[in-house]
């Protein structure tokens, strides 16, 4: 799998690459990848879950 990857942020994923912008370039993609991963120094980062909140806010 290829990721699409602007400005540190994976924004598609294909399975094979196609023309782009310049702006724009492909890297091979581990998976679990998914838009929204932020790709850091050669390595992937994936957000971060949200918290499960015990209790309402105050």
């Amino acid at each position: 799998m290829k990721a699409l990857i602007r400005d540190g942020v994976v924004v598609d994923l294909a399975a094979a690459v196609f023309p782009v912008h310049p702006a724009f370039v492909w890297v091979d993609a581990p998976e679990g990848v998914v838009a929204g991963c932020r790709y850091i120094d050669g390595r992937f980062v994936f957000p971060e879950k949200p918290g499960v909140r015990t209790k309402p806010d105050e």
